[in-house]
């Protein structure tokens, strides 16, 4: 029995991640350094404390709470369903459909939570939750790093749970990719996991969850806890790598206050993501 033929696009896709992951960890080394020399990593730039409503947190631990029950309710169906014996052909209609209402409500609660912020805030402000575009070049730089960053301790708890993992536990979006779908429906997948996920995902969990949790709990604990609650979002097993995507996003809010810097890092994360599963799957093809 002869060895698969490997591709020249499947080798292009090998090199570049591997790239991203030795930057990945030269960037760690470099923050090691600086530790180590005492210095700080990442300048810590303070804000005044917020009251939170409790409009604001009941909108957002009311959506945590949606997601996180499907979440529960999805792999317990999984856990009882039958296996399929084959694949179903992936309707692309169905999918730009779902995909598109799917963004629109993250979009409308997005929206929805802006104006409860602004309408929170005493002077009406809100850059005191860091939804500012002060120095975004800046914001930009560090979401970027970021997202290199995360690669490296990403793809390491991965490996972790690489024997549970199978195609029907990828994230549903990679699924999509992953089926027989055309440029419209690859084009609605990428919008959701770059543009709405990111900017809904980064105000609940960043900017209110873990912004409220600060006020109520040490940042030791109140960082943990609030990445954990993004990663149990995301369901078993994508809560394992998530998680230490997570830590870095809130680490990098808590010592930035920036939105925009923790939105960047986590739609190029995603971007990087869609990316390598629609590169590996032309070049299998």
């Amino acid at each position: 029995m002869s060895p698969p033929e490997i591709t020249l696009g499947q080798i292009i896709v090998g090199f570049a991640f591997l790239l991203i992951l030795a930057v990945s960890g030269a960037i760690w080394a470099w923050m090691a350094s600086r530790r180590k020399r005492g210095e700080a990593v990442l300048a810590f730039q303070p804000r005044e404390p917020i009251q939170w409503h409790p409009g604001v947190l009941a909108i957002s631990l009311g959506w945590i709470g949606l997601q996180v029950g499907a979440s529960v309710l999805g792999m317990i169906s999984g856990w009882f369903s039958p296996p399929a014996e084959a694949p179903a052909p992936t309707d692309e209609t169905q999918v730009v459909i779902g995909v598109v209402l799917s963004a629109a409500i993250n979009l409308g609660v997005w929206a929805w939570l802006i104006a409860a912020l602004w309408w929170q805030s005493p002077a009406r402000r809100l850059a005191d939750y860091g939804i500012t575009f002060y120095r975004l070049p800046q914001q930009v730089f560090l979401g970027t790093m970021g997202a290199v960053a995360s690669a490296l301790p990403v793809f390491l708890a991965a490996l972790v749970v690489a024997p549970f993992r199978s195609e029907e536990t990828q994230h549903v979006l990679l699924q999509f990719v992953r089926g027989e779908i055309g440029i419209l429906a690859i084009a609605a997948v990428a919008f959701i996991a770059v543009v709405a996920a990111p900017l809904m995902e980064e105000l609940i969990f960043r900017v209110v969850l873990q912004g409220w949790l600060t006020t109520v709990l040490p940042e030791r604990q109140a960082l943990p806890i609030a990445a954990a609650v993004f990663a149990a979002v995301h369901g078993w097993p994508d809560a394992i790598p998530l998680f230490p995507l997570a830590l870095i996003l809130g680490i990098v809010y808590h010592r930035t206050h920036r939105y925009y810097t923790v939105v960047v890092l986590h739609a190029l994360f995603n971007a990087t993501n869609l990316a390598f599963a629609v590169l590996s799957v032309e070049s299998s093809g």
